[in-house]
């Protein structure tokens, strides 16, 4: 998967590498070396740049160049032996939209 959109929101939004450290509350090298690709980014930190920037995590991880969301698809995102997977649900409504 690659991450290298995390480098180019973050620089988008004037931060640094070591704000955005701050910000997880993970190391500065932590940053380096997912923005660089060297690394994982573990799912809880990948949500929690989602949710800092307010864009989906199918933007930051290059599935899709809609920042957000499409209404009527619900996207899960799990791990499970250290590789993230990712699961795409389309939701069908019928009658009234939701609020």
């Amino acid at each position: 998967m690659d991450f290298s959109r995390l480098s180019s929101i973050r620089e988008d939004n004037d931060l640094k590498q070591s704000d955005m450290a701050r910000i997880l509350n993970v190391e500065q090298s932590n940053i380096s070396r997912w923005e660089n690709n060297k690394e994982i980014i573990p799912l809880d930190k990948l949500n929690m740049y989602a949710n800092y920037f307010n864009v989906s995590l199918d933007y930051l991880t290059k599935l899709s160049n809609n920042k957000k969301n499409s209404p009527n698809v619900l996207t899960i995102w799990e791990t499970s032996s250290g590789y993230v997977h990712k699961r795409v649900h389309f939701l069908e409504f019928r009658g009234n939209s939701l609020p």
